[in-house]
């Protein structure tokens, strides 16, 4: 059983950083909202690699990043205050409410799906899942130091989940791979972001996809239902418990069946 794959939503902004990088041809207007043929953007909405795209060269504003991390806005604040992002741009919004002009901070999108792969150790399931009014998960975590972006092999091994073996062997094979940074020759310290950057352009890691909040309830024999939530490309992982039976339903197969003769059996519902 499987949902279809969730299309990621494109503003006219985002349509102007496509063009901007050749994906889309500018047919006129200003840089940032282009005038695009139509059948292109039809042609680009179907690629099957469009939410790779956008996270490699559509920035987020702070709204956009912690919908893109699975977070509430204040968890992504915190990971700003730790020094875990920093911003690669910013624009200027006009809130004509709240005291003009605002220079908005941008975030790449792509740093912000690597989170939890470059940091491993947080319990991101646990930032994903508080509660609204909850105790933010990453508030008492000190901020980054500057040395904090290097990282052993064993961390290395850590980030790509295989051993270190494996990293020693990938820095013996290919001559490409980071030189480090400090430490010593038997306990060399690599830059995290170069190593990053490596893993990527050798397939040893992927970018995850965007969290969704795609679910899918089955409903039983009874009126008993389960619901299944997307947590990745595939679904599969189901979260909560079976809700049973409504009050007076029938509790068997058999006496739904006779309950419910002639009508049309229940099926999966998509939310």
């Amino acid at each position: 059983m499987s949902l279809a794959r969730c299309r990621p939503r494109v503003t006219a902004a985002a349509v102007g950083y496509l063009a901007r990088v050749g994906l889309l041809v500018r047919l006129g207007g200003d840089l940032e909202f282009p005038g695009v043929h139509p059948d292109q953007v039809a042609a680009l909405a179907r690629r099957r690699d469009l939410p790779a795209l956008l996270d490699r060269h559509v920035p987020l504003g702070p709204d956009q990043a912690a919908e893109r991390l699975g977070a509430r806005r204040t968890d992504f604040d915190q990971v700003v205050r730790l020094g875990w992002l920093a911003p690669v741009g910013s624009v200027d919004v006009d809130y004509r409410r709240q005291g003009g002009v605002t220079a908005v901070p941008l975030y790449d999108a792509q740093e912000i799906a690597l989170l939890e792969v470059v940091r491993p150790h947080v319990d991101w399931r646990a930032v994903r899942t508080a509660r609204a009014g909850s105790r933010n998960p990453l508030a008492a975590l000190d901020p980054v130091v500057p040395s904090s972006g290097r990282v052993f092999l064993a961390g290395v091994a850590r980030i790509a989940r295989v051993g270190r073996a494996a990293v020693v062997n990938w820095r013996r094979r290919h001559p490409d791979f980071p030189d480090p940074v400090a430490g010593t020759d038997v306990h060399p310290q690599f830059d995290c972001g170069a190593v990053v950057a490596w893993l990527l352009a050798h397939d040893k890691i992927g970018v995850p996809v965007g969290p969704t909040v795609a679910s899918l309830a089955v409903a039983g024999p009874g009126g008993a239902t389960r619901r299944f939530r997307r947590l990745g490309p595939h679904c599969g992982q189901y979260q909560g418990r079976s809700r049973g039976p409504a009050p007076g339903a029938p509790r068997t197969p058999r006496a739904a069946a006779e309950r419910h003769r002639g009508d049309d059996p229940r099926g999966a519902r998509s939310t």
